[in-house]
């Protein structure tokens, strides 16, 4: 897979044991990587969408 950048320095992307991997980086150096199991990879997207279910429905974007 080819290393996506999602914003505020974070990128995204998938390592040899299909996990999802997410960096910071400033352009040269990588500072932080969490490694999400789908098991954590899961338990984030719950969490947005009881979020959502809180607020406006599905437009609701945390933060923004």
């Amino acid at each position: 897979t080819v290393k996506q950048y999602l914003g505020d320095s974070v990128y995204v992307d998938v390592d040899d044991y299909g996990l999802l991997v997410l960096t910071t980086e400033n352009g040269s150096l990588r500072s932080n990587t969490i490694f999400l199991e789908p098991e954590v990879y899961q338990a984030l997207v719950a969490y947005v969408a009881r979020l959502q279910a809180q607020h406006d429905g599905p437009e609701y974007v945390p933060g923004a």
